[in-house]
């Protein structure tokens, strides 16, 4: 910079010190802090914020208070960021006290505390079992014209729930509704969780009601949650004579593990309690069922809920296909692949680009090359509302090359993006691959 004539300043100073600080490089932060002086550079709030910050990521309270204490002998006056990062570290090392100290202190010097400071402290409050505390903060925040989010509520929802006060997270919930707030897929799952664990399953199935009423999705987590129970239902009738205590607790199962016993008999008893409630399966129920399952390769039990979906008339989502196609791919079952692949593009879906390119790959390497080029290039003749072909080129040359093939193809393209990956749509594309 000094070369071209350029002269870093504070806020340069303070892009390499946030930097530093958030690559835990906390000591080089600290020596270029003290360069400062020597430089003529004033640290401002934005800079020893930064620091402040990365003392506190790294559990380094007391470096962060006395960098506090000398910002303030500095006349450097903190702000909200400065002191929610040392309130935020001094609540994950439990000085609670303390860090209402730092609110009382912060308040003094005129800066005002924001939503960000008052989630800090309650969510401290609540995991210690401190809820009037955690009340007088909420209704401290309120009073200062802070607005409470769905995070806040949440928050305390989470909390009821935990020690089985449902009466009291059924509360917050209606006041959240009534301030504006919209509980979200958490909220509900939270509570639909609780009352499963209490052997409420009735009340339960209630609050995913609500949920559909509100138009809020369930999501993963609410049916694998709901299924858990289920499944413990199913335990409990099963060894009634043996009495409770001696009935295997699956209340705290881990997810991924619900997926991996769930029947697909348990699946339809879901929608029965579904429909019973008057909330009827649509396609993110089957969704998010067949996603879960393919991600621990239960392929099978996937497979019969997608039948029995298209049963139902309802037509399967891109992302629905897709889970299937990688786990048949992942699982060696090309021919299956081939078959979702065929129906996807038929209906008008993609495949991704990875699942693709394992089944191009696969088909070819097994000498079935006419499959392989109807799957690569199918797009403009199988479905006029997409472009003539979708195909990542580099991916498709370094397959060539790997294998060993001659690859020749000729193009015209455009870019666009899909969630994290960049492809190719090809407009014209002219494609020969041969062994050697």
């Amino acid at each position: 910079m000094k070369e071209n004539g350029l002269n870093p300043d504070q806020w340069t100073y303070s892009v390499f010190i946030d930097t530093l600080c958030k690559n835990k490089r906390i000591e080089e932060a600290r020596v270029l802090f003290n360069s400062l002086k020597d430089k003529g550079i004033k640290a401002n709030e934005v800079i020893y914020s930064a620091l402040i910050n990365g003392y506190c990521k790294a559990g380094r309270i007391d470096d962060a208070d006395s960098l506090l204490a000398k910002m303030l002998t500095e006349d450097c006056l903190p702000n909200s960021p400065t002191y929610n990062a040392l309130i935020d570290g001094l609540c994950k090392e439990r000085k609670v006290k303390k860090a209402l100290l730092l609110l009382e202190q912060m308040v003094q010097k005129g800066v005002r505390p924001t939503v960000s400071t008052y989630t800090i402290l309650i969510v401290a409050m609540l995991k210690g079992g401190d809820f009037d505390h955690a009340h007088r903060l909420f209704a401290q925040m309120v009073s200062s014209g802070n607005q409470p989010d769905v995070y806040i509520y949440t928050a305390f929802v989470h909390s009821y729930c935990g020690t089985g006060n449902l009466k009291e997270a059924e509360d917050m919930m209606a006041r959240m509704v009534e301030s504006g707030v919209m509980p979200d897929a958490l909220t509900y799952t939270l509570l639909i969780d609780a009352y499963g664990c209490l052997g409420l399953l009735h009340r339960a199935f209630d609050v995913l009601k609500q949920m559909f009423d509100t138009g809020c999705d369930p999501s993963h987590h609410t049916y694998s949650f709901l299924i858990k129970h289920l499944s413990r239902e199913k335990l409990i009738k099963e060894n009634n004579n043996a009495g409770l205590d001696l009935v295997p607790n699956i209340s705290f199962v881990d997810v991924a593990d619900v997926w991996k016993t769930m029947e697909f008999e348990t699946a339809l008893q879901l929608f029965d309690k579904m429909l019973e409630r008057g909330c009827s399966p649509n396609v993110n129920t089957y969704g998010k069922l067949i996603i879960g399952l393919c991600k621990v390769g239960r392929v099978g039990v996937a497979q019969r809920l997608f039948d029995h979906m298209n049963e139902q008339g309802m037509c399967p989502s891109e992302d629905i296909y897709n889970s299937l196609l990688n786990c048949c791919c992942e699982l060696g079952m090309y021919g299956d692949a081939v078959r979702l692949a065929e129906a996807m593009m038929e209906d008008g879906h993609l495949p991704l680009l990875e699942s693709l390119n394992s089944l191009v790959c696969r088909l070819y390497d097994e000498g079935n090359k006419v499959k392989a080029k109807v799957l690569f290039y199918p797009f403009g003749t199988q479905s006029p509302n997409m472009s003539p072909g979708i195909i990542g080129l580099k991916n498709l040359q370094t397959i060539a090359s790997e294998r060993g093939w001659c690859f020749d193809a000729t193009l015209n393209y455009g870019f666009f993006t899909v969630p994290t990956l960049v492809i190719f749509a090809v407009s014209k594309l002219t494609i020969e691959v041969m062994d050697d």
